[in-house]
């Protein structure tokens, strides 16, 4: 069972949070017009990032209302994410 934590589990989550930056890092860069979506590169990369974090964001989004036009739901995200992967799941594992 450790093994299970510790090669496939928290690599998966750990994966799973940078996307997750990344998938914030990427939408601020196009609201601040340093990246172009119309260039095939950043269009495909944030067609993946979406694909990975979209899933697992929706649901929260559904639940947690921006505040202003600030989205925290990726935050609630990150931090539920960080949770399974630094405390529940060591415990169950380990």
């Amino acid at each position: 069972m450790h093994l299970l934590y510790t090669f496939f589990l928290h690599p998966i989550l750990t994966l799973l949070i940078y996307a997750m930056v990344a998938s914030a890092i990427i939408s601020w860069l196009i609201v601040f017009d340093v990246l172009d979506r119309s260039n095939r590169i950043v269009w495909q990369i944030t067609q993946f990032i979406d694909a990975l974090t979209r899933p697992l964001i929706e649901p929260l989004r559904r639940i947690i209302p921006p505040i202003g036009s600030v989205d925290l739901s990726p935050l609630v995200l990150i931090l539920i994410l960080l949770f399974l992967r630094d405390g529940l799941l060591p415990m169950i594992f380990l």
